[in-house]
């Protein structure tokens, strides 16, 4: 079952959305699943991986320490990575360490986004090292690319299992500020987008080929989760914002095209159809009320 996004946060109520701390390049983090340096390596073993003769070497020396790397650079405003991969990745479908030890190296699909690998040479016969892999949009150049989320070295097979809940704990840990920030902006607007549907009538759970009403169970705890994660100031600021927009878009004249003048022309006022708009600050209204 997918978690909510309200089941990770474990702060209080006035930290909801806080970033644990800024890490910096080689700093560590903890979880269940162990220890893991972000972003990078601290300088002691950065050295030691470029002092290496061989990469046989580097893999034995951080497989026999192991060593986990967590990219939390990739999480982003733009990639959220947990949820994104939540949707195609199963943990029952771990491998046992015969199958990678007799695969060499061993995918979870056919893309190499989840991958182990095994020996490769006389020292490294004995360790393992996996990769979790995402596609985000290059800042620079809008193209798609595969980026490392997280990576392990370990002589111990189970040590380099990866579980979507470990990517979800390390996305929560290590996020930015500004990430958080931008993530709790988009959780507010998806929450009441809903609630302002249901509460104009309109169909919000999926139904197969349509929509039908949601349960009134699960509109329940979204108005709990609404106040749990927002003071109602803040709610009802977001939502007078909805109503300015929705009032400019009923008086701004609209136009349509005449092809006997071969030029657009305004509407008449009393033909603009703004019955939605009109539903959706009664809508608002009802919730105003409930928070």
């Amino acid at each position: 079952m997918i978690k909510k996004y309200i089941e990770f946060i474990k702060e209080g109520k006035t930290d909801k959305f806080k970033s644990k701390k800024t890490y910096k390049k080689g700093d560590t983090v903890e979880t269940k699943y162990g220890t893991y340096y972000v972003n990078g390596m601290p300088k002691d073993l950065d050295d030691l991986w470029k002092k290496s003769n061989s990469i046989e070497t580097q893999e034995w020396e951080f497989g026999k320490r192991n060593i986990k790397i967590v990219n939390s650079k990739y999480f982003t405003e733009y990639s959220d990575v947990a949820a994104e991969s939540r949707s195609w990745f199963d943990d029952k479908k771990q491998p046992t360490e015969n199958q990678v030890r007799n695969a060499m190296i061993w995918s979870y699909d056919g893309y190499g986004d989840y991958q182990i690998k095994s020996g490769g040479g006389t020292k490294s016969d004995s360790i393992y090292i996996s990769h979790f892999k995402t596609t985000i949009a290059d800042q620079k150049t809008g193209n798609d690319k595969d980026v490392v989320i997280l990576k392990k070295f370990s002589t111990v097979f189970s040590d380099v299992l990866i579980y979507i809940d470990e990517i979800q704990e390390l996305q929560d840990l290590t996020e930015s500020q500004e990430v958080r920030n931008i993530r709790r902006s988009d959780h507010l607007g998806g929450v009441v987008s809903v609630l302002i549907r249901h509460e104009a009538g309109w169909p919000t759970a999926d139904g197969g080929k349509k929509k039908k009403m949601a349960p009134q169970e699960w509109i329940d705890d979204l108005y709990k989760e609404l106040l749990d994660e927002y003071d109602k100031e803040e709610i009802n600021e977001y939502l007078d914002k909805i109503i300015e927009m929705l009032q400019k878009e009923m008086e701004t004249p609209i136009s349509k095209y005449d092809k006997d003048k071969d030029e657009f022309v305004p509407v008449d006022m009393k033909d603009k159809d703004i019955s939605n708009d009109e539903r959706k600050l009664k809508a608002i209204q009802k919730i105003k009320l409930k928070i």
